[in-house]
């Protein structure tokens, strides 16, 4: 997969573009980058907040290095898969942490509960 980070990193402003990008969460962006063989992957990205201070940055890169090593230990059929991570030089800042995971085109977990809730019977 180390290749792949490093395919990714060469086409870093085509995979941060907003046209690319899936969704935003407490820690960043995620971005779908789709290979030329048709192959997609969903690019977790850390950006760097700004008006944080140093403690407050430290302490949420080590909790987005604490969910990538949690998302790397499980492996199930119905769990995101990782494939990968890596410090990187990006338009967004330096340091950006990504993660290479499995894409779902499916939507979010958020997006089935609400779409499912109606068709609850309890």
């Amino acid at each position: 997969m180390m290749k792949k980070m490093k395919l990714f990193r060469r086409r870093q402003y085509e995979i941060e573009s907003e046209e690319n990008k899936i969704g935003e969460g407490h820690y960043g962006n995620v971005y779908r980058y789709q290979e030329e063989n048709g192959h997609q992957y969903a690019i977790k990205i850390l950006i760097e907040e700004k008006r944080q201070s140093k403690q407050e940055k430290e302490e949420r890169m080590r909790l987005f290095i604490v969910e990538k090593e949690i998302m790397k230990s499980i492996n199930h059929e119905f769990i995101i898969k990782y494939f990968d991570s890596q410090s990187v030089q990006s338009k967004l800042g330096p340091n950006t942490i990504w993660i290479a995971m499995e894409y779902a085109d499916a939507g979010t977990f958020e997006m089935f509960i609400k779409n499912n809730k109606d068709n609850d019977d309890h």
